[in-house]
């Protein structure tokens, strides 16, 4: 505001105040009209002075004037923005607020500089710029992503490993989701991802949640104890990849640790397998860095990498030898891309693949984690870049390649939309399973 504007306008606030005072509450309005010419081209002088009416307002208990004065506070904003004010508009209730209104003589000096689709056309070139200047960011970041992409496509294309062969395998297997976006009434829900893995002779828990509202005790510290297991229980903890909503949360990832919510409970007799190098008090992580072995019946597929506009990312899967079912791979967010991991899968392991569990990043539509008004999921975890997510037939492609690979399915929702899973639903060939938190998935 110009000095000589701000002086009168300054003016005008005074002698509302003092005809407040006085109780003269129509000569206090008067005097905040004139306040409201000239500061309703500027966004906190235009709001002060109509949360100034709205108080005259409400002591003279006129319901016309309050009601009025709410909706024309939240215009003012939108009126900012777009740089379009009714000159000379008083502000009352009794006016259109729309309405462009005559000057007195006094103020047509002071507001003779003022023409509204300067205002308007100054927002318009502002506008363009900015928004040019986003594209022109967003394109290059896409471009980078392209780049990379390509390259780590080609340089995991020329590495080898050295086949695994799972001799023994398990009777039975049960996989409990503990953190998932369903589950059943009695336990706690969240876009996180956590299974509690028993075979005949382990017990395995698969990834440690998100805890996205950062509770004193965790979705994932809540169900692990309505299902009546602790945290000294385990014989394992495997990460499927370093992302917080399979970590334990937030407070985590700067500490390059993992934790059960906000605790780190003692675990002297459990092995922990991530697919980089982390730490834990007391534990020595076992990093997986190709296909390996890990206990009776079960193995890592070891990290397979996707460029993500995010990031790398390293994400492993945990496989199970099934008696007389075959594999049953145990998937935390599909980052590798499904056809990536079941091809690494049948070249690798010597036993064919049954099943799948877990999710397998098809957030079709909408994903479910939102940041600042972006989609995640969709938008920089999923698809070909930022101008290229998912789409329908991307998500019936990966249901054709389950259907010819595998006989049993079991899709969580973490990062599946339920666009996709309805799709699953409907044409996957196989046996199709759900995920919910708190009920048992059993392969015998």
């Amino acid at each position: 505001m110009k000095p000589d504007q701000k002086i009168e306008y300054q003016r005008a606030l005074q002698s509302a105040q003092q005809h407040e005072k006085a109780k003269s509450f129509s000569k206090a309005f008067s005097a905040l009209e004139r306040a409201h010419i000239l500061g309703q081209r500027y966004l906190f002088p235009h709001i002060h002075t109509h949360f100034l009416m709205l108080r005259i307002g409400w002591k003279q208990r006129d319901l016309r004037e309050i009601f009025g004065q709410l909706l024309r506070l939240i215009a003012t904003i939108p009126g900012y923005i777009l740089g379009w004010v009714p000159k000379g508009n008083t502000g009352g209730s009794n006016v259109s607020a729309l309405k462009p209104m005559p000057l007195h003589e006094d103020l047509e000096k002071l507001l003779s500089d003022y023409i509204v689709w300067h205002d308007v056309l100054k927002r318009v070139i502002i506008f363009s710029v900015l928004a040019t200047c986003l594209f022109l960011l967003l394109l290059v970041l896409d471009n980078r992503h392209q780049t990379a992409s390509a390259s780590l496509s080609q340089d995991w294309s020329s590495k080898s490993f050295k086949a695994v062969s799972i001799k023994n395998s398990t009777n039975a297997l049960s996989v409990t989701p503990v953190v998932n976006y369903y589950g059943e009434p009695e336990f706690a829900t969240e876009s996180g991802v956590s299974y509690l893995i028993q075979t005949d002779e382990h017990t395995i828990l698969f990834d440690l949640g998100h805890n996205h509202k950062e509770l004193l005790v965790s979705p994932l510290e809540q169900n692990l104890k309505r299902l009546g297991v602790a945290p000294t229980d385990l014989d394992a903890i495997f990460i499927s990849h370093f992302h917080r909503d399979h970590i334990g949360g937030r407070v985590w990832e700067d500490k390059n640790s993992i934790g059960f919510g906000f605790n780190q409970p003692t675990l002297e007799n459990t092995s922990i397998f991530a697919p980089v190098p982390l730490t834990y008090p007391g534990i020595n992580i076992n990093v997986i860095r190709e296909p390996k072995p890990l206990f009776n019946a079960l193995a890592s597929t070891g990290p397979i990498p996707r460029q993500l506009v995010l990031g790398k990312i390293d994400e492993q899967a945990l496989v199970i030898n099934v008696n007389n079912k075959g594999l049953v791979v145990i998937v935390g967010c599909g980052h590798q891309t499904l056809n990536k991991l079941i091809s690494h899968i049948d070249k690798y392991f010597d036993v064919p693949l049954y099943g799948l569990i877990g999710d397998v990043h098809l957030p079709l539509e909408q994903g479910r984690l939102h940041i600042a008004g972006i989609d995640i999921q969709r938008r920089l975890a999923s698809g070909e870049g930022l101008f290229s997510p998912i789409n329908k037939q991307d998500v019936l492609n990966d249901i054709n390649l389950m259907s010819r690979k595998l006989k049993m399915v079991a899709l969580g929702a973490h990062d599946t939309s339920d666009k996709s899973l309805l799709l699953v639903e409907k044409e996957f060939a196989g046996e199709l399973k759900s995920v919910r938190v708190g009920k048992k998935i059993t392969i015998n």
